[in-house]
């Protein structure tokens, strides 16, 4: 794929194009891109350890989302984020994780179809710090219900661009990924990655 050979419809903000084309020079230069994926489909608790509950979520569903994007959820290499199963705040790179991921299954789900999702826990960690009570207030308001949505972060292996019937790019066919972490979040761009 040639960046040249992405149009873009008039009412795109030049911002959205910028980013599109920025994204499409980085795979074009192998230079896998990081990108992310929001998902709600709500959380629940399955089990219970002696660090805390155990939720379920759905990380990633296949199907274009809010951003225009897809990800083949066959296509989600997990051996990375196996080996670093770190559940973070809202992609914050910079904080500690607030939980851990302790299963991973690809499966089909009535409805939604492909799906990845992931079973985690809080840290272990018995430390009274302010990070600690933060994570601990976000598994509360996941039990709760006051928050119910997670993200999926990745680095791009291989993408194509989607087009319209009129050859106007729309979004990105996510073909391979490297799963990075994923991630509570309080606003989804994929409505259907949710604890289930």
């Amino acid at each position: 794929m040639k960046i040249t050979d992405l149009k873009f419809r008039k009412d795109i903000p030049d911002g959205d194009k910028m980013a599109t084309l920025r994204f499409a020079e980085a795979l074009a230069d192998n230079k896998q891109p990081v990108a992310t994926n929001y998902s709600a489909f709500g959380a629940r608790k399955v089990d219970e350890t002696s660090t805390g509950p155990v939720i379920e979520a759905i990380a990633v569903s296949e199907g274009i989302k809010r951003d225009g994007s897809t990800i083949q959820v066959k296509g989600i290499d997990l051996r990375n984020l196996k080996a670093n199963p770190v559940l973070m705040w809202a992609h914050r790179y910079d904080q500690p994780p607030i939980g851990r991921i302790v299963d991973f299954r690809k499966t089909t789900v009535d409805g939604l179809g492909k799906v990845l999702k992931i079973r985690f826990t809080p840290c272990k960690t018995s430390t009274d710090t302010e990070h600690k009570r933060f994570s601990d207030s976000i598994f509360e308001m996941l039990m709760n219900g006051d928050l119910r949505t997670v993200s999926f972060g990745w680095r791009t292996v291989e993408a194509e661009p989607i087009r319209d019937g009129d050859g106007y790019y729309t979004g990105w066919n996510f073909i391979r990924t490297d799963a990075m972490e994923t991630s509570v979040v309080p606003v989804p761009a994929d409505p259907d990655a949710l604890i289930t």
